[in-house]
């Protein structure tokens, strides 16, 4: 009787985990795309700085680069606009 209990058990914690694995899968499509924007190239270079500073965010050196637009990049030290590639957020 007990072994009966334990193989009805091992049969419904089955049933019941193998759908609920195939279902989690479908939600991870999604967080392969996150890394890449949708928006369109910026092209901005250093002719466009206005004026940089640098701090250290997180014990880390950063540029950080203000534009004619007034937008502010920052930057590892020592990479300039030249040197990346940038995508507007939609």
């Amino acid at each position: 009787m007990k072994t009966k209990k334990n193989i009805t058990l091992t049969l419904l914690t089955l049933l019941v985990a193998i759908p609920l694995t195939a279902c989690g899968s479908n939600g991870n499509k999604e967080a392969d795309n996150k890394g890449e924007l949708k928006g369109e190239k910026l092209k901005k270079s250093e002719d466009d700085v206005v004026s940089e500073r640098t701090e250290v965010i997180d014990g880390e050196k950063m540029t950080i680069k203000t534009l004619k637009d007034g937008t502010e990049i920052t930057l590892p030290e020592g990479i300039n606009l030249d040197d990346v590639e940038m995508q507007g957020a939609q």
